[in-house]
């Protein structure tokens, strides 16, 4: 049985090679949600690097200013949030979690709840996935999931 990580190892890891570690639990993420949706009867969803870039910067922000909450303390909403960059949808669902270790417990834990395994199931085309460590910050890893379906502006 593969062990994960201590806090301890994963900090030495994640100073090597920070970039290279968020993406790898980006698709992580990615990859084992489009598992879990097949095994369910579900159509995979394809990544779509726009939305995955809005939820790797509302991970940022997130952590750089210490919540965790799918409204920002300015009042926007996903919806917004990706509108703003320019990514006009029909329909939005969003995934968060704060202080897993990595991508595969942010997932076990989204499947393990109620209204997060709905957003995990939902029919939808897209999804972009964002993760982001910072240690000083209340959760340290941070993971965003944005489930889109497009629409036109």
């Amino acid at each position: 049985m593969t062990e994960f990580p201590d806090k301890q190892d994963q900090q030495v890891l994640f100073d090597q090679n920070p970039e290279l570690l968020l993406h790898i639990y980006e698709m992580e993420c990615f990859d084992i949600t489009n598992a879990f949706r097949v095994a369910n009867g579900r159509r995979e969803v394809f990544y779509h690097h726009y939305v995955a870039r809005a939820a790797f910067a509302y991970a940022v922000d997130m952590a750089n200013r210490n919540f965790l909450d799918h409204i920002d303390p300015e009042g926007l909403d996903p919806l917004d949030r990706l509108e703003a960059r320019g990514v006009y949808v029909k329909r939005v669902a969003e995934n968060l979690a704060g202080g897993f270790q990595n991508a595969i417990l942010a997932v076990k834990a989204w499947v393990e709840s109620e209204t997060h395994r709905r957003g995990l199931l939902e029919e939808t085309q897209y999804l972009g996935v964002g993760a982001y460590y910072k240690k000083a910050s209340r959760y340290g890893f941070y993971f965003v999931q944005e489930f889109v379906t497009l629409g036109s502006e």
